[in-house]
């Protein structure tokens, strides 16, 4: 049997872990924590562009030239745009909270409605 008690244990917990998420995803804003992100991010699209360049069979001078000037104008298109990515993912992040939250509604509906089946017997 499905108790109340199962309920609100498992609506605190989404609760919980989506509060958890939002806190280190979104309000980490500070600039050190921005220009931190940003670098890596960059230096494993750099590492990403070295790994293509390698493996290319026709490889000339011209992409070796290219490749960091891309790289660069990658980290600051980055650097530019992370307000923008970060609303970006604030408003992914509360979708999925929205489908989470009805998944789990829908779920505890099933088991409440399989309990009430369960029990009744028709005479």
């Amino acid at each position: 049997m499905i108790s109340t008690v199962h309920i609100a244990r498992s609506v605190q917990r989404l609760d919980l872990e989506l509060r958890v998420i939002r806190h280190f995803l979104l309000d980490s804003t500070s600039r050190e924590t921005r220009d931190a992100f940003v670098a890596a991010e960059a230096r494993d699209y750099a590492e990403g562009m070295q790994r293509y360049l390698f493996g290319k069979p026709d490889r000339d001078s011209l992409d070796d030239l290219v490749a960091p000037a891309i790289c660069r104008k990658y980290k600051d298109w980055l650097g530019c745009n992370m307000q923008h990515i970060v609303e970006f993912s604030e408003n992914r992040l509360k979708q999925m909270e929205i489908i989470l939250r009805y998944a789990q509604f829908e779920s505890l509906f099933l088991k409440a409605v399989g309990n009430i089946l369960w029990e009744y017997e028709p005479s």
